[in-house]
């Protein structure tokens, strides 16, 4: 396994001027081809977030902790309540089936909104007050400044379902289209670079901002056999 020094929300936590343009946007970019990485393998994270997210020696970002993740599987949804609550797509809290990946655009929304802000588009002083935040999918966009990353993470964090973005359609974005030119990845880095080895988390806590999990270790077993062939 690759050895990554630090994570996304310890980065961030450490660099309180993280306001170069560039530099959020190439830090956006690395998230969403993260996510790509996985979507592209029929495998959804269910548990996106900056401390998932693991910078390396290069300060490249890699996702990592798949201990929630799942195949995708559009003729038989989710009906699992896992996840970490401030990242967590109002229809989880549903009584529906629900498409994982779609779910993981919102996290990928909040994550990019905190990468930006500094702060959770959504949030309540207990679990009820954030479940209730997220359902009205109502957030301050003024911290936004940009109108381009403004329409790009309000894309992510549609609360109907039907105008939600899919990854592609992220990646394709207006905001993106000077990043991509310059190219954000190095010559010899693959998609799959940006997914390392899944351990098995230790604990299930319920917290704003820990993971939460009800589905068991067969779930897991089955998408970590497939990451093997993927990375390799």
């Amino acid at each position: 396994m690759e050895y990554c020094p630090s994570d996304l929300e310890k980065f961030l936590s450490e660099r309180q001027k993280y306001t170069s343009p560039c530099l959020i946007q190439n830090t956006l970019s690395e998230v969403a081809k993260c996510v790509k990485a996985c979507h592209d393998h029929k495998i959804a994270h269910c548990d996106i977030k900056p401390s998932n997210f693991l910078v390396d020696k290069y300060g490249r970002l890699k996702i990592a902790d798949f201990g929630m993740a799942t195949m995708c599987n559009r003729s038989k949804p989710s009906a699992s309540f896992h996840g970490t609550l401030l990242f967590m797509a109002p229809e989880i809290f549903g009584i529906n089936y629900y498409n994982p990946s779609t779910a993981d655009i919102w996290a990928m929304g909040v994550t990019m909104y905190y990468i930006v802000t500094g702060q959770y588009p959504f949030n309540g002083l207990d679990q009820r007050a954030v479940k209730d935040s997220v359902e009205k999918g109502i957030y301050n966009q003024e911290p936004v400044r940009d109108s381009l990353l403004r329409d790009l993470i309000s894309r992510c964090l549609e609360t109907d379902l039907m105008y939600r973005a899919t990854i592609d359609e992220v990646l394709s974005h207006p905001y993106f289209e000077k990043t991509f030119s310059h190219g954000i990845m190095s010559p010899n880095q693959r998609s799959t670079d940006n997914i390392v080895r899944p351990s098995i988390p230790n604990g299930r806590k319920l917290n704003r901002n820990r993971s939460h999990n009800t589905f068991n270790l067969s779930s897991f077993s089955r998408v970590r056999s497939q990451i093997p062939t993927i990375i390799e």
